[in-house]
């Protein structure tokens, strides 16, 4: 194994996109409900060319989900696996589709491939030593680029993996030092965003990989939790939530001699794009100033101005059963691609006398001005 990368520098410029210098603006967005099989519907990934992956149920209180695409303004039924809930999670330039399909308990989730209309199993058999085939859990994929690799994890957190393409099997990505390991994206390079857990200290650690070797997304403050979402553009730029506080960063590497660059922002990260734009959600406050569990949106455009949405007419991120510190953390079914086309997933919470609460997903689409 190679010795790690390090970054150029280890100091940071650190900056607030909040502060001085700031512009905010107040524009339009309106909703619009995605198309569905007559029952819910949710939204993982929106392509800059209007294409949309998630998935869809025939009815709303049927748990049938099956992978879905959503191309010039209508649904495509890509199934599901076996008969048991299949979820779509992303999408390359070619139209090839990853995602999930769920077994009756976790440890039954297998990653699955869309071709040509098809659906079938990734290859996981002998992907990793440190399972036998009999006691390995369930494999979650989160994203795939135009060159076909894909990244994914084990659901227990003991490796992350990587397919070269959708018919080889995969290989395990090696970190030393980690006593887990999850990825959550990879770009055009080839090069993955992953969080580890040192072993020994317990500390939660976002680093990139790339054939063997790693540069770790060193922040000013250490992060004392796993992060709840890491995101990343085709040009690097990595996004994240520090712990469970309302605030969230970005950071990006040096270049010719400059040190890294973390920008310190107020809200939490839902969705990055290849420009470098941010979608940000931030706890929705009554006049009384009580948050009301609900979310507001801020785009963050890379000159440093904030466009404020509201609650985009009324329609939450989460409810109020995903209270936490005061506000409610927004669901990570949020993509918001190049053209600042936004799409993402409605929750609504029904809570019932001693049954557990009825929750029902909507997708829905936006485009931001």
């Amino acid at each position: 194994m190679k010795a790690p990368n390090m970054p150029l520098c280890t100091w940071f410029v650190v900056l607030s996109l909040a502060g001085a210098g700031s512009a905010y603006a107040e524009p339009d967005c309106a909703p619009v409900a995605l198309p569905s099989r007559g029952g819910q519907t949710l939204v993982k990934q929106v392509l800059d060319d209007g294409r949309i992956v998630g998935a869809a149920t025939s009815a709303r209180d049927v748990p049938d989900w099956a992978g879905a695409l959503w191309e010039d303004g209508k649904l495509v039924d890509l199934g599901a696996l076996d008969g048991v809930p299949t979820f779509a999670v992303g999408i390359n330039r070619r139209g090839t589709v990853i995602g999930i399909a769920e077994g009756a308990v976790w440890s039954a989730i297998v990653p699955v491939v869309w071709r040509d209309g098809k659906i079938q199993r990734l290859p996981v058999i002998g992907a990793d030593p440190l399972h036998e085939q009999s006691e390995r859990p369930g494999l979650t994929v989160r994203d795939i680029n135009d060159r076909g690799q894909i990244v994914g994890s084990y659901m227990d957190g003991t490796g992350c993996l990587l397919w070269e393409s959708a018919s080889t099997a995969p290989t395990p990505i090696v970190v030393l030092g980690a006593s887990r390991c999850e990825a959550f994206a990879i770009d055009e390079r080839g090069q993955v965003l992953l969080q580890i857990q040192e072993r020994g200290t317990g500390r939660a650690v976002p680093l990139l990989w790339r054939d063997g070797r790693t540069t770790p997304i060193v922040l000013p403050e250490p992060l004392d939790h796993p992060v709840p979402l890491l995101t990343m553009s085709d040009s690097g730029l990595v996004a994240g939530n520090r712990d469970t506080q309302d605030e969230a960063f970005t950071w990006s590497a040096g270049r010719l001699g400059r040190p890294p660059i973390v920008r310190a922002l107020p809200g939490l990260v839902l969705a990055l794009n290849d420009r470098g734009e941010l979608a940000l959600a931030r706890a929705a406050i009554d006049p009384s100033g009580a948050p009301t569990g609900a979310m507001e949106l801020d785009l963050v455009r890379t000159s440093g101005r904030i466009d404020r949405y509201g609650m985009l007419d009324g329609v939450y991120f989460a409810g109020p059963e995903a209270m936490l510190t005061g506000a409610a953390r927004p669901d990570t079914q949020v993509s918001l691609n190049d053209r600042r086309q936004l799409a993402w997933t409605k929750h609504l919470v029904e809570h019932r006398p001693r049954l557990p609460p009825r929750v029902e997903r909507d997708a829905y689409f936006c485009q931001l001005r």
